[in-house]
C-alpha cells in the first residue's frame, strides 16, 4: 500500500467531514424549499361588512397576530357601487363592476327581461355572470382544483363551470361547518390549490345597529374569535403557514339617520320611477340604521385586508391598494395566467421578495464550499498532518 502524501486526507475522511458539514448548511435553507417545490396554494377569506377600522374599535387579538405575521393594507379602495356582489366579483375578476357586470344586489337587463334579486336569492341565472370569467374558471382550466364555501357566484355556473367542490349557499351553514369542509378540501388525495371562504357577519348586524353603535363590539370580537378558530384549525391541519391566507372584506359600514333621510317622493311622481335596487342613492325608508353602497372614496365604506403565509412578509403595511388588485395577485400566487383585467401587481408591494433568498443561498453555499475545500487540503497552510495535531 502506498503511504500517503502530505496534505492528501483519504475519500473516507472526506466524505465524513461532507456529511457532517452538510446538515449545518441545509438548517439555514428556508423549509419551503425542496427538490420538487410544493405547489401554491392559497385560501381567501371574506367577512362581509368588515370594515377596515373595527380592528381598532375592540380587543381584535387573532387579527393583530395575522397582521404580526403577515401584510395588512391600510385602505383598500373598493368598487362603486359599495354593495355585496358587486365587490366580491370584482375580487375574483379583477374587473370594475361596469366591466364584470354585477353592478349592484339588485338589477334589472331591459335587453333580457329578467331580473337578479339578493333579497329574493333569484341570483342563479348564468347569464348576469358571464361578461366575466372568476378565477376559479382560469384555475380549473389550467389543471387545478378549487373549493368553495358560500363564496357569491360559486354555486352559479359560469361558462359552464362550478367550482370542483362548492357548498350550495346556505345562511343557515355555521362558520365551523365552513371551515371543515374547505380543510377538508386542502388535505383529500386530490387537494384543492385554492378555496375561498364567505362569512355574512358583520354586514348583518352592522344594518341593524350600525358601526358606531357601542353593541357592534361583541359582533366584532365574535368575528375575531371565529378568525382565531380558521386559525386554529388550519394549524392542526398543518397548513397554517404552509398556504397564503388572504383575509378581506367587500364593504365597510357608514352610520345612518332618519334625519338626514331624502324622500324621492317629495320631488318626483312615483309613477315616474321603478324602483329596481334599494341602495342610499334611492333613499327609501330603511328601518336599518346601518348602511353601505356610498361613494367608494369614503373611508367609511373601505374594507380590511390583512394576507398571511409563506408569500408575503411578515409585520409589514402596505399603504394601499384597489380591490381590482387582489385578482392579479392570486393569479401571481397560485401560478396561473390572469385574464384582461383593471388591477395591477407589483411584485415588490406585498409578497415576500426572493431576492434575499437567493442572496443567502449563494451566501451559505459559499461558505460550505469553503469549509469542504478547507477539510479537504490545507497544502497552502501550515502544512502539518492533515488530521490536524
Amino acid at each position: 500500500m502506498l503511504p500517503q502524501k502530505r496534505g492528501q486526507i483519504p475519500s473516507r475522511i472526506a466524505m465524513n467531514c461532507y456529511w457532517k458539514v452538510l446538515p449545518i448548511f441545509l438548517l439555514f435553507l428556508p423549509s419551503s424549499l425542496s427538490l420538487q417545490p410544493a405547489r401554491p396554494r392559497v385560501l381567501l377569506v371574506s367577512f362581509d361588512g368588515f370594515r377596515w377600522d373595527y380592528i381598532y374599535k375592540v380587543s381584535t387579538p387573532n387579527f393583530h397576530y395575522a397582521m404580526e405575521n403577515g401584510v395588512r393594507v391600510k385602505q383598500v379602495t373598493n368598487v362603486f357601487i359599495t354593495k355585496t356582489y358587486p365587490n366580491h366579483y370584482t375580487m375574483v375578476t379583477g374587473l370594475y363592476a361596469e366591466s364584470h357586470g354585477m353592478v349592484a344586489n339588485e338589477m334589472y337587463d331591459p335587453i333580457l327581461n329578467e331580473t337578479f334579486s339578493l333579497n329574493k336569492m333569484d341570483v342563479h341565472n348564468s347569464k348576469f355572470w358571464e361578461e366575466a370569467s372568476p378565477i376559479w374558471v382560469t384555475n380549473q382550466k389550467e389543471g387545478h382544483k378549487t373549493g368553495a364555501a358560500m363564496w357569491p357566484g360559486t354555486d352559479v355556473k359560469i361558462h359552464g363551470v362550478f367550482p370542483t367542490y362548492y357548498m350550495p349557499y346556505n345562511e343557515s351553514v355555521s362558520f365551523e361547518d365552513r371551515v371543515a369542509r374547505l380543510i377538508d378540501w386542502f388535505t383529500s388525495e386530490e387537494p384543492i390549490n385554492f378555496g375561498l371562504l364567505y362569512w355574512e357577519q358583520p354586514d348583518d348586524m352592522g344594518h341593524v345597529l350600525g358601526p358606531e353603535n357601542p353593541l357592534m363590539g361583541p359582533v366584532i370580537s365574535d368575528i375575531d374569535k371565529k378568525l382565531g378558530y380558521l386559525i386554529s384549525e388550519l394549524k392542526k391541519a398543518k397548513l397554517w403557514g404552509a398556504i397564503n391566507v388572504i383575509i378581506t372584506s367587500d364593504h365597510g359600514m357608514s352610520q345612518s339617520s332618519s334625519e338626514r333621510l331624502i324622500e324621492l317622493d317629495q320631488y318626483v311622481n312615483r309613477g315616474l320611477y321603478t324602483v329596481i335596487d334599494h341602495s342610499p342613492a334611492v333613499a327609501i325608508l330603511p328601518k336599518e340604521v346601518g348602511n353601505h353602497g356610498y361613494d367608494n372614496i369614503l373611508p367609511e365604506m373601505h374594507p380590511i385586508f390583512v394576507a398571511v403565509g409563506p408569500a408575503f412578509r411578515k409585520n409589514a403595511t402596505r399603504e394601499g391598494m384597489n380591490a381590482t388588485d387582489l385578482y392579479p395577485l392570486l393569479c401571481h400566487l397560485l401560478g396561473i395566467n390572469p385574464l384582461p383585467n383593471n388591477g395591477e401587481y407589483h411584485a415588490n408591494a406585498t409578497p415576500r421578495s426572493c431576492t434575499a433568498t437567493v442572496a443567502r443561498l449563494i451566501m451559505l453555499g459559499t461558505i460550505f464550499y469553503l469549509m469542504l475545500k478547507i477539510s479537504l487540503s490545507k497544502k497552502n497552510n501550515r502544512g502539518g498532518s492533515a488530521y490536524g495535531e
